[in-house]
């Protein structure tokens, strides 16, 4: 702080604050905030008495710092999160923020995605299917897992989308996921393809004279 009170000293400051850590009578660190003003100068604006107090803040700042700690580990989580997600102000659409894996699911870059809404740039695959999520946002106040259908590029992706109004730096938000259901419903596709082959497969061989059997090998059924 030298510097800093150097220029206090000289005049050059009309108020002083600082927060600095002193060692209280049991010896553990406490963070102190100084906070005075200018109450007496000579000839040359020099200052000679300053005055003011010091506050104990070493509650505030830890939780302070757990807040930060709380906010790194959320946007590690959001912006590690595999599925789409993002905030949006409820008064227009426009977005506020989205994630990673929302940039890929529209394929354009975050800065050409913020402040723009989402019926601008065609996300809706389906519009009907906004105003479903915005009724259910103002009757509930949130949405889980409703079916919608998005565009990505050409192509229409099905899932299902949950959101929530929240206040934001003094603004009504919609705070949202999206889940991509393709490759779900892709494998759910094929298993229902194999299992038409067997069944298929089953009445060919009834109609031939075979049969199908099962059998349990060390207890394991085959």
């Amino acid at each position: 702080l030298s510097a800093y009170l150097r220029s206090v000293l000289a005049g050059h400051e009309a108020t002083v604050q600082a927060e600095v850590r002193m060692l209280d009578d049991l010896g553990r660190w406490r963070w102190m905030l100084t906070r005075g003003h200018i109450t007496q100068r000579d000839a040359r604006g020099r200052v000679l008495r300053l005055a003011g107090m010091v506050l104990d803040i070493t509650e505030q700042r830890e939780l302070r710092e757990a807040l930060r700690a709380s906010e790194v580990k959320y946007s590690i989580i959001y912006r590690t999160l595999p599925d789409a997600a993002g905030v949006t102000l409820l008064a227009d659409g426009r977005y506020l923020d989205v994630n990673p894996a929302f940039e890929r699911l529209v394929g354009l870059p975050r800065a050409q995605i913020v402040g723009r809404t989402s019926l601008e740039l065609g996300v809706w695959a389906v519009p009907s299917e906004r105003q479903r999520v915005l009724d259910a946002l103002q009757r509930q106040g949130e949405a889980r897992g409703l079916p919608v259908t998005v565009r990505s590029g050409a192509d229409s992706v099905k899932g299902l989308m949950s959101a929530r109004s929240e206040h934001i730096d003094g603004q009504h938000c919609m705070v949202f996921v999206f889940h991509d259901q393709s490759q779900e419903l892709r494998v759910r596709e094929e298993l229902l393809a194999s299992n038409g082959l067997l069944r298929e497969a089953g009445r060919m061989a009834h109609r031939v004279g075979d049969g199908l059997f099962g059998l349990r090998v060390r207890g394991r059924p085959q």
